[in-house]
This record gives C-alpha cells, structure tokens and sequence, in this order.
C-alpha cells in the first residue's frame, strides 16, 4: 500500500470511528433526555400560557383561539375540555390562580400578524369552582399588549393582579376588588433597547415581595422589590443575563426553570443567580411558559407549553444538569 493510500485508510478510519462515537453519545444522550420528558398532548399550535389547578388539572391559555382549555395530565391519554371561551374572539394570555381555584386571565383582540391590540385588553375573573362562571374584573385601555400576568399578596387572598405590558415596557396593576387600573412599575430594566425582537417585560411572578421577570429584548433574568401596592420598592437587579426569557416558574428553593421562545431551551438559574444548565437544548422548539404541579405524584414535574402546541410533563430531577 503506497503512503498516500495508507494515509487516507487513516483518516477514513478516524473519521468513521469519530461520527460512530458521536452517533452513541447523541443516541445516550436523548435516550436520557427523553426518559424525562413526555408529551401530554398536542395542539395545532400557538400555546401562550399554563395554570395549574388544584386538582392538578392544567389550565391552558391559546393565542389563536379565544378558549381557555383544561386537561387532566394523570390520564393515559388526555383529552383537553374547554373551561371557558371568552366573547369577541379574544386571545388569551397571562393566567393566574388569586385564591383557591380562580383564577385571572388576560385577553385581548390582536392582530395576528403584527401582534398590534385591535381591541382593548381585559383581565377577567374565572371561577373553576362554579364550572368556569367568568367576570370581567377591569379593561385596560391604555395597554399594548398584554402579556404574562401575576397577583399579589399571595394566591390564597391576592387584592392586586400585575400584569407586564411588552410593547410599553411597564406593569399594570388591577385591583381585584374595585377593578382600579394603574401604571404600576415603569422602569428602564422592562424596556427594549433596540434590536430583533421588540418584545420587553414578559414573564412575571411575585414572590414574597419580589417581582421576577424576564425581559426578552434586553436578555435578561432580573427582579425588583414590591411595596403593598404593587409598585416598586427599589431598584431592578440582574439575575442572570443572556436569557432570551418567555415565562418562568420559580420552584421552593428559589430555583427558576426559564422558558425560552428564541432559543429552544430550558434554563435552570439559582437562587444566587448561578446559571446552572440549559435543559431541554433543541428538543422542544418555541417554549412559552411553565408550571410545577401540584399533587404529591407531580410536585418535581415542570408541565411545559410550546408555541408550536406542545404540552410536556418534564421530571426535572432527572434531566442531565
């Protein structure tokens, strides 16, 4: 064999043994992934928003469609119901539980296309315990796009919804009681800076008297202390930053699980701010929201919605950090 030819029998035998070797990593690898992940059902598409119930039953919100619909995720094969189907072709959006299972929901009318409200936004009241006997709770005229949506003081007797507005870059506060809307927070840390995505605050959750929130725009991770009211205490911090963040669930020990419509992943952030993984890299295109269960059996299970109509059950013990 001339030398020529043996080194190309070399290279040949490297480059086969190489992808060989990649191909059995890959293949372990989604064979781990996927022992943690499961599919609970799929919908055309555009999933915006996840409530959990306290029956454990999921509450999901649809951008294209003006129904907000239930699924129970313990059954072999699950089959959405719809909860309630709001007047006027709204799309729905941010969910919140405000005190034993109720819940608010913010809709509006929007433009499919550019995203642009055709029609003023509005939070309502959704009762589960009266089979889903909805109030309007307040509109709110001055809004340009409603976004994701949380309550305060606490679940079990909130007084005030605060929902992010991702076009003006500010948070709105409703009073549950006298349906009383002000501009809460406007702060530069929720505005867009420019660039692709003109999207700012988006995902927010109250946490004993912290707001969290991401902004997709600016890529950050980020809180801000809360007075009683609603608005801010302090200035905003960055928790953590390269994020592309849609909404958010925050787990006991503080520990956010971070969806990301842009970048496909799953981030897990601590307490303190560590970027500790991106899970879930690729395997679910256009995550949008998250939500821990509630039962005994699915407290460690994150249920994840994706744009593209996805609903996930993901053991988050068991995916690879």
């Amino acid at each position: 064999m001339t030398p020529i030819c043996s080194a190309k029998l070399t290279l040949f035998l490297i480059s086969f043994f190489s992808l060989l070797l990649y191909h059995v990593s890959a293949a372990s690898t989604a064979r781990r992934q996927t022992s943690a992940i499961s599919t609970i059902y799929q919908f055309p598409n555009q999933l915006e928003n996840i409530a959990v119930r306290p029956n454990g039953n999921l509450l999901i919100s649809y951008i294209t469609a003006p129904e907000l619909y239930e699924i129970n995720p313990s059954a072999n094969v699950g089959r959405p119901s719809i909860a309630h189907t709001f007047p006027n072709g709204h799309s729905v959006f941010g969910i919140q539980e405000i005190s034993p299972d109720v819940f608010a929901v913010a809709t509006g009318i929007i433009d499919q296309l550019t995203l642009q409200a055709e029609r003023e936004y509005t939070v309502w009241r959704v009762d589960m315990t009266a089979d889903g006997a909805t109030t309007e709770i307040a509109k709110v005229p001055d809004a340009e796009f409603l976004n994701g949506l949380t309550v305060i003081p606490s679940s079990e007797a909130a007084t005030t919804v605060l929902v992010a507005d991702s076009f003006a870059g500010c948070v709105w506060a409703v009073d549950i009681a006298t349906g009383a809307v002000t501009k809460s927070i406007d702060d530069e840390s929720m505005k867009v800076r420019g660039g692709a995505i003109p999207i700012s605050v988006n995902g927010v959750l109250a946490r004993g008297g912290t707001l969290y929130y991401t902004n997709m725009g600016q890529r950050n991770f980020l809180s801000i202390p809360l007075n009683d009211d609603g608005t801010a205490a302090g200035n905003a911090t960055v928790i953590a930053s390269d994020i592309g963040g849609d909404d958010f669930e925050i787990d006991a020990v503080g520990t956010a699980y971070i969806t990301t419509y842009t970048d496909n992943t799953l981030f897990r952030v601590s307490a303190a701010g560590e970027l500790m993984t991106s899970i879930l890299d690729f395997q679910l295109n256009g995550l949008t929201a998250a939500h821990f269960g509630r039962t005994a059996d699915d407290e460690r299970t994150l249920y994840v919605v994706t744009n593209e109509g996805r609903v996930v059950a993901v053991q988050v013990d068991l995916v690879d950090v």
